[in-house]
């Protein structure tokens, strides 16, 4: 809700927050909840915490299932953009 409204920063901050750090949400959800706050960490700036929220999400996914390999792919041009940026 945060980020259609424009607060990026505040969206960030709640998935951040994630309910799966209170045992609400099964684990499941998390490999999600990184790819997103990698994403938002992206747009707010957070350069160093989207790339080790891009590096959790895909180490969760080492060998991801047909139906998910393209966001996994994606994911990784994501972060290898981020790691060149990064050193330049």
């Amino acid at each position: 809700m945060a980020e259609a409204q424009g607060d990026l920063h505040l969206a960030l901050r709640a998935v951040r927050r994630r309910a799966g750090r209170y045992n609400m949400l099964p684990t499941w959800y998390l490999s999600t909840f990184l790819r997103e706050e990698g994403r938002l960490a992206a747009l707010t700036g957070d350069t160093a915490g989207a790339i080790r929220a891009y590096q959790h999400h895909l180490a969760l996914r080492p060998d991801p299932e047909p139906e998910v390999k393209p966001e996994v792919e994606r994911v990784g041009a994501e972060l290898a953009k981020l790691m060149r940026q990064r050193g330049s």
